[in-house]
């Protein structure tokens, strides 16, 4: 068979841009390594912990998000989802660091786990 366009990597960008290809009337072949769907997305387990492999925390479904909009330009619902704060919880040998949706409560836990550093970790989000 023949495509009009062959994407590699089957993650959010991925699926995304074959989403909107085959939209407009496009054949689409997507191509992915791995046994899952979602690219840097996924997840994998060990010792009975999950972990994200990619800078995923289930941002942009918020009105006027990136996946918001991605759902309404495909003309989809958006999924049923339940809003977690924290997003996370990172587990470290000594203590537990709460990720926060608000970013202003998202700060104060930076400070108060390296309030040394606070300035230069908040300048990365900026």
């Amino acid at each position: 068979m023949v495509y009009d366009v062959g994407i590699v990597g089957a993650g959010f960008g991925g699926l995304a841009a074959a989403a909107e290809l085959s939209r407009q009337g496009m054949s689409v072949l997507v191509l992915e390594a791995s046994n899952e769907l979602g690219g840097s997305a996924g997840k994998y387990e060990r010792n009975g912990y999950r972990f994200q492999s990619g800078a995923t925390v289930g941002m942009g479904f918020e009105p006027g998000g990136v996946f918001a909009r991605l759902y309404n330009n495909l003309k989809l619902d958006k999924p049923k989802m339940t809003l977690l704060n924290p997003i996370m919880d990172i587990h470290l040998p000594d203590r537990t660091i709460h990720y926060y949706r608000d970013r202003h409560q998202w700060y104060k836990e930076i400070e108060r786990n390296f309030p040394d550093a606070a300035h230069q970790i908040q300048a990365f989000y900026e």
